[in-house]
């Protein structure tokens, strides 16, 4: 091998700040970024990197195994004992009402389904919450099991095909919000669960924004799962749909569209194929 090659972290035995500084450039991160997510200096970093301090301890290990999406504690570490699949975090404490609220098939009720205007506030309120709320994931999980028990009831409670559409829509991106707190979590049935309901609800919805963010968070669950073809099969499929609906499109199905090319060129630049990620 070329003295200058980048050496294969899991073909070649290296220390941990080798294996740590290959897989962040893999991932394109910068030393500046990586060491802010970690709340430390990007000094911190290249001093790891270059082994001139000691590894930290687990627990920042985890953070940044996690921050690098590395699938498997071993290939950032290098002891082959330690395999840990890192996808599958610790249940939060709110995860058991989620699920509950999520696996309930409830038929009958005399109780009144909240409007889907209702509905929209409190969803608006739990996406604020999950990009600013420092214990985001506790906010939302307290915020979810109702909302998926009211969204679930627009639905059945709706009058007309419209409102049906429109509750269906809600519902969607309800799931959509669940599948952000399911995810890293260890029931990763209750994730595919969550991401397919959420594409059922939005193909009911015929709502092009809907359909574009299901697909968008259900080719991330691919992706992550190693499943690249079925990333790129959800992905081109919605892009191809939402096509001939850009020139007159809204900004947020506009913005939806450029997340789901980013997703192709990510899935690529996963895979290895940096000429079709670049191209993306």
């Amino acid at each position: 091998m070329s003295p200058d090659a980048t050496p294969d972290p899991y073909a070649t035995p290296l220390a941990f700040g080798q294996r740590m500084q290959i897989l962040r450039q893999r991932r394109g991160m910068s030393r500046p970024v990586l060491a802010g997510l970690l709340g430390k200096s990007p000094s911190w970093v290249k001093q790891i990197e270059n082994g001139l301090i000691q590894p930290p301890k687990l627990p920042m290990i985890l953070r940044i195994a996690e921050l690098l999406r590395v699938r498997d504690l071993a290939d950032l570490t290098g002891d082959q004992s330690l395999h840990v699949d890192l996808f599958i975090g610790p249940g939060h404490p709110r995860l058991a009402a989620v699920k509950a609220a999520v696996d309930a098939f409830p038929i009958t009720t005399d109780r009144q389904a909240p409007s889907t205007q209702h509905l929209r506030h409190r969803l608006d309120r739990a996406w604020a919450a999950r990009h600013e709320a420092p214990n985001h994931r506790e906010v939302v999980g307290g915020l979810l099991p109702d909302l998926i028990r009211d969204a679930q009831l627009a639905v059945r409670q709706a009058d007309t095909a419209a409102d049906r559409r429109a509750a269906q829509a809600i519902l969607s991106e309800v799931y959509s919000l669940s599948q952000f707190f399911v995810a890293y979590q260890p029931d990763s049935a209750l994730l595919w669960r969550v991401a397919e309901r959420g594409m059922v609800a939005a193909h009911d919805s015929d709502d092009p924004h809907a359909i574009g963010v299901a697909a968008w968070l259900t080719a991330q669950a691919h992706r992550d799962s190693a499943h690249f073809d079925a990333a790129d099969s959800v992905t081109l499929e919605a892009l191809r749909y939402l096509e001939p609906q850009l020139p007159d499109a809204t900004d947020n199905v506009l913005a939806i569209a450029g997340a789901l090319q980013f997703e192709a060129g990510y899935t690529a630049a996963r895979r290895g194929e940096n000429g079709i990620a670049w191209g993306w």
